[in-house]
């Protein structure tokens, strides 16, 4: 399996929609030293923004770990209202 996009939507407590830009500064993900994504820059308008990887990331099957990773997702929001993001 290949991920090749991420879709977040934002929320206030409420469950209504906020712009991206309002919460957001930077958003990452990484894997282990690898990054695969940092933005900077969200759209104005709608809830939700796009996270387009530089590179897919490849999820193998078998293994030890049963073809699960591990990829962290740091949301920056320094002057944030209350939000949740949902994917």
């Amino acid at each position: 399996m290949i991920l090749e996009r991420l879709t977040l939507r934002l929320e206030d407590e409420n469950g209504v929609g906020i712009a991206p830009s309002a919460p957001l500064s930077r958003v990452t993900i990484a894997r282990g030293p690898t990054v695969y994504y940092q933005g900077t820059v969200f759209p104005g308008s709608g809830s939700t923004v796009d996270l387009v990887p530089s590179r897919p990331m490849r999820i193998q099957g078998g293994g030890v770990n049963g073809g699960q990773i591990t990829a962290g997702l740091t949301i920056d929001s320094p002057t944030a209202p209350r939000c949740r993001p949902s994917a």
